[in-house]
């Protein structure tokens, strides 16, 4: 209300208010305000990462109906491999299989098991980090000089790993030098991406690990687990 009121007035009619009331209508107004555009950057923040997802999905799609074609009977194929093994267990491949199930169709379903499962995801991942380097990336130090994070929660290992990831922006390494949060930080999906072995030993990739990080965070952000200092902490009704 008081900001309301604040915000429809003229200079001239505020400097015709007694001192404390002006000073309180203007703290008031400038209060909410900053609360107001804090808020503002938080959504926007949010909407860049589900931004980054969502053509990352879109990209990953594209390329992939280009090569993948859909090996349709693949239980008749398996009964039908099964059925030669076992009555010519002696013979080769060549002989023996290819004239039950074409050479071509082979290829097809080795084709569809490199792109599902755990290797479609780290294809997605692997883009995913290859659009944040290019573009996405630049934002971040802006992001985090700017927004200071709080949680008092199991979420209190995202806001640890924002300030490992806000240590290390200065640094050109491939790899963090300190060690970094990963218990509730690094789930089960980007453990692989994340840990790179380099010469007998397990490090930290920091672009897939900054990644994996504003993911989480953004999930966090939506349902108020974590908020900002000087925002709105409570959800919207």
């Amino acid at each position: 209300m008081l900001k309301r009121r604040a915000w429809n007035e003229k200079a001239s009619e505020m400097r015709e208010h007694p001192q404390g009331v002006r000073y309180a209508l203007i703290a008031t107004f400038v209060h909410v305000r900053l609360a107001e555009v804090t808020d503002d950057a938080v959504k926007m923040l949010v909407e860049i990462i589900q931004r980054l997802d969502r053509r990352s999905d879109q990209q990953v799609y594209r390329e992939l109906l280009r090569d993948l074609q859909r090996v349709e009977g693949k239980i008749q194929i398996l009964f039908r491999v099964a059925e030669v093994v076992i009555t010519k267990p002696e013979g080769t491949i060549r002989e023996v299989l290819f004239p039950v199930v074409k050479e071509e169709t082979f290829h097809q379903l080795a084709v569809e098991s490199r792109n599902t499962g755990s290797q479609f995801r780290l294809f997605r991942q692997a883009l995913m980090r290859r659009k944040f380097v290019r573009h996405y990336r630049r934002m971040l130090p802006l992001v985090l000089e700017i927004l200071h994070f709080r949680s008092d929660n199991r979420f209190q290992p995202i806001v640890e790993a924002l300030s490992a990831i806000q240590e290390a922006l200065t640094t050109k390494s491939r790899y963090f030098k300190a060690p970094v949060p990963i218990q509730g930080v690094a789930p089960r999906g980007w453990t692989e991406p994340v840990f790179e072995e380099v010469k007998g030993e397990a490090k930290v990739n920091r672009h897939y690990y900054e990644l994996c990080v504003l993911q989480q965070l953004q999930r966090a952000l939506k349902c108020k687990e974590i908020w900002v200092e000087g925002g709105p902490r409570l959800p919207e009704p």
